[in-house]
């Protein structure tokens, strides 16, 4: 229904006039301007089937406005006519009050290409019906191809940029080959320094004269295998002209602590610390 009616059917003469029909004419102007509107623009609503060489006659909302499109030899442009006819009037004046505007094919105009056709209510609840199935089948294909951990692309190691990396790998340290791998078992077993630790030996050297001995505890636990100590003694004194009058050397290697022998060679009191590293070999 539309917004705008008229009641023909009260009695006693009704008062037909040019503002009644103008009236009845925008009643259905307006409706089917509001409704071509939903279509959107530029869009084929019916009809233009293409036979190969011609289209056949159709509707189309162009910019918002319902057309006919009157049909003929395919062009690659179209374009919109404006005819119109005269009426002689009672004054015996011949006046413009017909008008027909259509569009057609014709040079000059849009490109052809501009119109895209809509699909039926039918066709759109199928392709979104069959839309959504999509994603639900990609959904479930994402989410075991996430879970899959065994390359399910078959990348290589030359897609990566790592070709020249070798497949080989040993946990054996004495191994000398390009092309194996060393496993963190291997340069673990590699590593010969197994402990590190400094122990401040001032008070020591300086309470016991000129010859001294200390227990070194090695810093880290246990170290497993024969081994040798390699150190220096550092200077934190103001004045190293005493603290470098100083020997040492190392007995009773044990797996948690060795001795450290001192001997002073002046009378002077020192400030020294003893770094040191356990080696096996």
């Amino acid at each position: 229904m539309s917004n705008k009616r008229v009641d023909f059917g009260n009695l006693g003469g009704f008062p037909l006039t040019q503002d009644l029909l103008l009236y009845m004419q925008s009643s259905y102007r307006d409706a089917i301007s509001g409704m071509a509107k939903v279509c959107g623009y530029n869009v084929i609503v019916s009809g233009m089937e293409d036979n190969g060489t011609s289209f056949s006659d159709g509707w189309i909302v162009l910019d918002g406005e319902l057309l006919p499109f009157v049909g003929g030899p395919k062009q690659s442009t179209f374009i919109v006519v404006d005819d119109h006819n005269n009426e002689i009037f009672e004054d015996g004046v011949s006046r413009t009050v017909y008008f027909t505007r259509y569009a057609r094919f014709g040079s000059g105009g849009r490109p052809i290409t501009d119109l895209f056709r809509l699909s039926t209510i039918g066709a759109l609840q199928t392709n979104l019906t069959e839309l959504n199935n999509n994603l639900t089948t990609l959904n479930s294909n994402y989410t075991l191809h996430a879970a899959n951990k065994n390359n399910p692309h078959g990348v290589t190691k030359q897609q990566i940029g790592l070709g020249n990396l070798p497949n080989a790998v040993s946990d054996d340290p004495t191994l000398n080959d390009s092309n194996v791998l060393a496993t963190t078992k291997a340069t673990a077993k590699a590593s010969k320094i197994v402990r590190t630790g400094s122990v401040e030996i001032t008070g020591s050297i300086n309470s016991s004269g000129d010859d001294a001995i200390t227990n070194i505890n090695i810093a880290g636990g246990v170290v497993n295998g024969p081994y040798l100590v390699a150190g220096s003694l550092r200077s934190y004194s103001l004045d190293y002209n005493n603290d470098n009058d100083v020997i040492w050397m190392v007995r009773d290697l044990t797996s948690v602590n060795f001795k450290l022998l001192i001997r002073k060679v002046s009378k002077n009191y020192v400030y020294l610390m003893f770094d040191y590293a356990i080696i096996l070999y």
